[in-house]
């Protein structure tokens, strides 16, 4: 395969670049299993423009495949701040409610970190627990 890159045009009209056929693949994988699964996702380059094209296609198909979900983009200065985020997100729901199983078809919310590496490795990981 040639190293430029391939246009892919969606069902939405505008064309859409992938440097590889297995990131269209990968991509949708991705949207499935966070849209419907309920899987996490973490996305990792080295190449900053490269990460930022395919992260700016995932936002925009979770968005599209589920309106149902508030999907939220979150670009933490501190760890105290990404805790406070996560408590406002909770504020409102009792302990039954929290602790009930969710639904497909319940409404979710979808948390994209942009530039965890400000948080150090115990953050990550205490994040982890929270979610």
């Amino acid at each position: 395969m040639s190293s430029s890159a391939m246009s892919i045009t969606p069902t939405l009209g505008e064309e859409r670049y992938f440097f590889r056929t297995a990131d269209k693949m990968r991509l949708q994988g991705c949207v499935h299993a966070v849209s419907h699964e309920g899987q996490s996702l973490t996305l990792y380059c080295e190449e900053e423009a490269l990460m930022d094209h395919y992260a700016q296609m995932l936002l925009t198909d979770l968005r599209s495949t589920t309106p149902q979900h508030r999907v939220e983009v979150y670009f933490p200065t501190s760890p105290d701040s990404l805790v406070e985020r996560f408590n406002e997100a909770l504020a409102g729901l009792s302990v039954q409610d929290a602790s009930k199983a969710s639904t497909p078809q319940q409404p979710g919310q979808i948390w994209v970190i942009h530039d965890p590496a400000v948080l150090a490795d115990h953050e990550l990981q205490l994040l982890g627990k929270l979610i």
